[in-house]
This record gives structure tokens, sequence and C-alpha cells, in this order.
């Protein structure tokens, strides 16, 4: 993974990262210069293991970019604690509004999967939709976890709009009044609000976009179906 200048250079013209460095400068730069060691007991203290052995091969400022894109989530979530436990808060950038919402670019490569979410057997990919639109509307991009399986159980969301696109792979969903629908690469599906539905099984490899609005929602256990 190589960063090119013009990469770095967007990268630190981002006010947000400015503001990300900024909240993780004291755990992992205690003398001003980056500490690798530190930068990895902070991963660990938010539940990132196995990075050393992950990155191993990288560079200083890869091993920097590679477990800061994992932490960002967590720190963006509000989650984000020191090594010591203490909470490492997150504060908004100050950037352009346009109609109540910021402008804002997501790159695949500049992203972390985290397993923090609403299912144990996925994976999530923040967009940044959420901050830019101050949580009324969210966006991510949810991955399998191979080997991990569906509970299949019945539930409904309280959210005003969801919508699902599968970008690879395979997944069943069944709702309530509709029946088994099997959703493979480029089908996509509008849950209405509060829709009896449940993930039945998917394929190892299953990648999809889900869009909500607002972009928090609560998720309610449900009988199933008579």
């Amino acid at each position: 993974m190589e960063i090119s200048k013009e990469r770095r250079e967007a990268w630190e013209n981002n006010p947000e990262n400015l503001v990300f460095e900024e909240a993780l400068s004291p755990e992992i730069k205690p003398s001003g210069e980056l500490d690798l060691e530190k930068l990895y007991q902070l991963a660990e203290a938010n539940g990132l293991g196995g990075l050393r052995e992950r990155y191993a091969g990288l560079n200083p400022g890869q091993v920097r970019m590679s477990v800061g894109n994992q932490l960002r989530p967590i720190w963006k979530a509000n989650r984000l604690v020191g090594v010591s436990g203490n909470p490492i808060p997150f504060s908004e950038a100050e950037t352009s509004i346009w109609e109540n919402q910021a402008f804002t670019i997501a790159h695949a490569d500049d992203g972390a999967f985290v397993g923090a979410g609403l299912r144990a057997f996925f994976e999530y990919r923040h967009l940044g939709i959420a901050e830019a639109t101050g949580g009324k509307f969210g966006a991510h991009v949810i991955r399998a976890v191979p080997g991990m399986e569906s509970p299949a159980e019945w539930h409904s969301h309280e959210l005003e709009f969801q919508m699902v696109y599968v970008t690879q792979g395979w997944v069943v969903f069944e709702y309530e009044g509709e029946g088994e629908h099997i959703l493979r690469e480029g089908s996509c599906v509008l849950q209405p609000p509060g829709i009896k539905h449940r993930e039945v099984r998917h394929s190892d490899d299953l990648e999809l976009i889900e869009i909500t609005s607002p972009a928090e929602f609560a998720m309610t256990p449900e009988d199933a179906p008579a």
C-alpha cells in the first residue's frame, strides 16, 4: 500500500483528519514522534487485537494510517478510550455546510471494516454520511464474517427509510406477508418501516450497501408472523 504525495496532502488538508490526529496525539506521540507500540496498545485497548502481525510488513506511516482507519469509526461513535481507559471524546471538525449537510467523500482504501454493529455476523464500513447529515441519514458497506451464520431471528426496525443493495454474493431475507427472497449481486430491496423480517442465510462473500434514515435506529425483537 503506497501513499502518494497527493493522497497525503489531501488527507492533511481534511479538517476532520486534523481533529482526529489531535485527539490521538497524546496517546501515540507522547514525545512528539509516532510511537508504534503506543499505537498498537491503543488499538488493543479498543478491542482491535492482532494488528502487529497483520501489519508487520508495512512501514510506520502505513501502519499509522491502517490502524487509524480502524480507530476512526470507534472515535466517531464516541466510544474510543485511551490505554488507561479514559475516554477520547469525538469532536466535530469545522466544515462547510450546505442545506444542513456537509460535503464528504469516503474511499475504500481509507476505510476499515469494524465488527461493532447491529449484527455480530457482519462487519461494517461507515461512509461518513451520518456525520455529514447530522444523523438524518446513514450509509455503510456491510460484509459477512466468513464462517458466522445469522441466528435468523425475527425483528423490526423503528426508522423512516431502509434500502439494501447487494454488491457481491447473496443473502436470503424473509418478510412478513412477502415470504423469502434471495438477493444476489445487483439486487435491491426497500424495507418499509416496521416490517417484520429476518436474515435467513447468506454467502461467506456477501457484501452490500445499506442506506437508512435516520442513521441510528432501534431494533425490536418480534415473534414469527402467524
